[in-house]
């Protein structure tokens, strides 16, 4: 089964006043780093690029998922 999310946003139009709000955004993984508890990773469309803070102080089970 395949899960298909349409996107609410680019990553261009992500601004301030989305803070708080539920966005999902599709992209690809432009680069990635890890920091001992704290994993960056740049995400990027044809409009922009974001970067997501994954963290193992807030959240364990996606922190691991996410350096898969």
């Amino acid at each position: 089964m395949v899960l298909r999310l349409k996107r609410t946003h680019t990553c261009g139009e992500l601004n301030g006043s989305l803070k708080g709000k539920e966005v999902i955004l599709n992209g690809w993984i432009d680069s990635w780093r890890d920091h001992g508890g704290v994993f960056f990773v740049n995400l990027r469309d044809r409009y922009g690029k974001v970067q997501v803070l994954f963290s193992a102080d807030t959240s364990p089970e996606i922190y691991q998922n996410s350096k898969k």
